[in-house]
């Protein structure tokens, strides 16, 4: 990576290879040997079919998987876990998969007073 990508937002893999084992127990690949620079402000899109390691190239970067092999940096820095300041969008429904959006909707607004209280919030109720 260039001196340039070592400032805040640089991406770097090197290197990477992702496998995952399926639910028959064997090893699948997902990708391999993948290197990648995408320096500060500059605008990358990964495109291919289905199935071609798109979605697990993000996951990793975003720290959300770490890979089988090879590194993955951001600003300059190694991915050891969620990556700060970034941001991610699932493709499929994640949170409360089984509900319809009214039901969730409503589920957050029941939990409003919960998340009001300094007691959740680790403040104390004052004297």
């Amino acid at each position: 990576m260039s001196t340039t990508a070592q400032g805040v937002g640089g991406v770097e893999m090197s290197n990477v290879t992702k496998r995952f084992v399926t639910p028959t127990g064997a090893a699948m690949t997902a990708i391999r040997d993948v290197n990648l620079v995408v320096e500060p402000g500059q605008f990358c899109a990964i495109v291919g079919p289905t199935g071609c390691g798109k979605s697990t190239t993000l996951t990793l970067a975003a720290g959300l998987e770490m890979p089988s092999a090879g590194t993955v940096k951001v600003s300059g820095q190694p991915v050891v876990g969620i990556t700060r300041g970034a941001s991610f969008v699932f493709q499929t429904d994640a949170l409360l998969p089984w509900t319809v959006q009214g039901a969730a909707c409503l589920l957050a607004l029941a939990a409003l007073p919960a998340l009001k209280s300094p007691a959740t919030r680790g403040g104390r109720k004052p004297s």
